[in-house]
């Protein structure tokens, strides 16, 4: 029974639309994105291509398109999520208004009178107002909000500058800024994943997970984890420890190599050495007898390929 308690841990673990450039509605092709193992297609793709700097102003999607509730009544709207916007599909709008971006930045935002505001005299030179939100923005956010698309692609500004996690940000319908200063030059002003935020908030986590099959199994990274059967045990019990290979969508990776290299109390050292399943897995099961009362600490190195990974799991023996 504690076995399959582990193994079922193991699968756990496993307003204002700015308008994009014509889309055909057709099929037009679909792209796979290998850092988070989901797909862009058809006019989400087309809306997403046809964007000067798309990786940095949407990064990458984190759900494949699927439909969701409009809030009021019974009809639905497709969407997908990216780390720092939501894609909406509307049908029934003009061919370039049909993919708009979701007022992310509208829908998280929460004025809070504890939080601190800076202060910039009204009309300041290196500031511009915005009649509509009656907020300005200044200095580097402004820089940034003029290159990288302006009203189009932030919407206006519906905050001032404020002070929020030790950070100055500013909040716009569909974005927020974030001051890096630690960053280099020309790099500190950075978005936030609003996307992302948004997502785990409101939507079902499991929408994250790759779709699986319909994907190649692409490896940028390679993640183990490691656990035991028992953390703790007696003398003279039998340990199983289990390592689980992943990639960075989580999908497994068989056929990695797996050392477990085994710090004994009594100051031995084993080297056991396997190959993980069609699901990534690993299993080691050895006896402790003989050994002394004491941590048991496991160093687990998974290879595969030019990948390596590493973790570290203990356990104790005890009366």
């Amino acid at each position: 029974m504690r076995t399959m308690r582990l193994i079922v841990l193991f699968c756990l673990v496993l307003a204002a639309c700015p308008p994009f450039s014509r889309a055909n509605a057709q099929e037009v092709g679909r792209r796979y994105f290998p850092e988070t193992g989901h797909w862009v297609k058809g006019e989400f793709l087309a809306a997403y291509e046809q964007t000067a700097e798309a990786s940095l102003l949407y990064g990458n999607p984190i759900s494949d398109e699927f439909p969701t509730p409009i809030a009021g009544g019974n009809d639905t709207l497709v969407v997908q999520y990216f780390e720092r916007v939501r894609f909406e599909l509307h049908p029934q709008n003009p061919p370039d208004l049909r993919v708009v971006l979701s007022p992310l930045g509208e829908y998280l935002y929460r004025p809070d009178p504890n939080v601190a505001v800076m202060s910039v005299p009204a009309n300041y030179p290196a500031c511009r107002t915005f009649l509509e939100t009656n907020h300005q923005v200044c200095y580097a956010f402004l820089e940034f909000f003029d290159a990288h698309g302006g009203l189009g692609q932030f919407g206006y500004p519906i905050s001032e500058v404020e002070i929020r996690e030790g950070r100055m940000v500013q909040y716009f319908q569909r974005a927020r800024f974030e001051w890096h200063p630690d960053l280099p030059s020309g790099q500190r002003v950075v978005l936030t994943n609003l996307g992302e935020q948004y997502f785990e908030l409101y939507e079902d986590l499991a929408r994250r997970m790759p779709a699986g099959d319909a994907a190649p199994l692409t490896i940028l990274e390679m993640r183990v984890r490691a656990f035991v059967e028992q953390a703790v045990l007696s003398p003279g019990d039998s340990q199983v420890i289990y390592a689980v290979v992943q990639n960075q969508t989580l999908r497994p990776i068989g056929q990695a190599q797996v050392t477990f290299i085994v710090r004994l109390p009594s100051g031995e050292q084993e080297r056991y050495v396997m190959l993980a399943d069609g699901n990534g897995i690993a299993r080691l099961r050895f006896s402790t007898v003989g050994q002394p009362h004491g941590l048991v600490e496991v160093l687990v190195l998974a290879n595969y390929d030019v990948f390596q990974a590493k973790t570290l799991v203990s356990y104790r023996i005890w009366w």
